[in-house]
């Protein structure tokens, strides 16, 4: 009795492991390899700092599909959006970036949109980011991988 209780609560701490570590895997930054010949790179539900330091670590200037929410408090941290060439909104056409950040962006209302500009418009050496947060994030995630996979 007692040994099926201690494999009970191990296989419950393992199940518990195993679901933590998915977490971390789908919210951390992940790597996808070349989209015409730029690295790309996707993440879910970023914190803010860290998405702003992430962006101001890349070695090229960063070609960014996010939604509104996410550039907006990226904003907040880097007015100047000095590390980022093209700002694509896929969920909102009605907001301005600080007209101290000298980049270009475009404003969409469906990630379909978005990404088919993105694979257009990542012409020069960068690097490709997409962020997923919100209520649809998952769902846009999954869009995402399906079109780059």
């Amino acid at each position: 009795m007692e040994k099926l209780k201690q494999i009970t609560i191990e296989s419950r701490l393992t199940e518990a492991r195993n679901e933590t570590l998915k977490k971390v895997n789908q919210t951390s930054l992940r790597a996808f390899g070349k989209m015409h010949g730029n690295d790309v790179f996707a993440w879910i539900n970023p914190a803010p700092r860290e998405l702003a330091s992430t962006i101001q670590s890349f070695p090229y200037p960063v070609f960014w599909l996010a939604n509104a929410n996410d550039v907006l408090k990226v904003c907040e941290l880097l007015p100047e959006l000095n590390d980022v060439s093209t700002v694509i909104s896929y969920d909102n056409t009605d907001f301005y970036l600080d007209p101290k950040a000298k980049v270009d962006f475009i404003g969409c209302n469906d990630f379909e949109m978005a990404f088919s500009l993105s694979s257009i418009a990542a012409s020069k050496r960068s690097v490709v980011l997409f962020t997923f947060s919100g209520e649809n994030a998952d769902a846009n995630y999954n869009l995402f991988e399906k079109y780059i996979n």
